[in-house]
């Protein structure tokens, strides 16, 4: 969620060891992500499937770095925005984990989502104050909205 302090994770993950995969890779596949994300809802089972298709050819296409550990790929760290939920600020956008997590299974690809928590006070100031997205009393009413569309999602997700 905005406001949570995600972006470090970004300047984080760029500079580290861990996310090796060659960009062209993650282009593809962080491309179409989006299209997913952001896509519009009547064309949602096409990117989803399209989703799929990718994942699944990456998966067979991905070697294993040393030791146990599979190749990370951190699509957060590639092109454009975070990919944070909902990540545009619009009370009536809600990305799909749900079928976002379906979609990575049937590909046999091992989905990890990353929940950062905040204080809500300090999501306000963030929101609000420092960047001025909205009014204190709409940012509050919208972070409490989107945090329920995303923990029932989250719900529903089979760990």
């Amino acid at each position: 969620l905005g406001g949570t302090g995600h972006h470090g994770w970004k300047t984080l993950l760029t500079h580290s060891e861990v996310c090796k995969t060659p960009r062209e890779l993650d282009r593809e596949l962080d491309e179409s992500l989006r299209k997913f994300w952001y896509g519009e809802d009547e064309k949602a089972d096409d990117y989803a499937m399209a989703l799929g298709e990718v994942m699944r050819k990456h998966a067979e296409n991905t070697t294993t770095a040393s030791g146990d550990f599979p190749e990370i790929h951190c699509l957060n760290t590639v092109v454009g925005s975070m990919l944070s939920y909902p990540d545009k600020n619009d009370k009536l956008h809600h990305p799909n984990v749900l079928t976002l997590a379906k979609v990575a299974e049937s590909a046999g690809v091992d989905l990890r989502l990353v929940v950062i928590h905040r204080h809500p006070n300090n999501q306000l100031v963030s929101l609000s104050l420092n960047r001025n997205f909205l009014p204190i009393h709409r940012e509050a009413h919208q972070m409490s909205n989107q945090a329920a569309f995303l923990n029932a999602q989250l719900e529903l997700i089979d760990p």
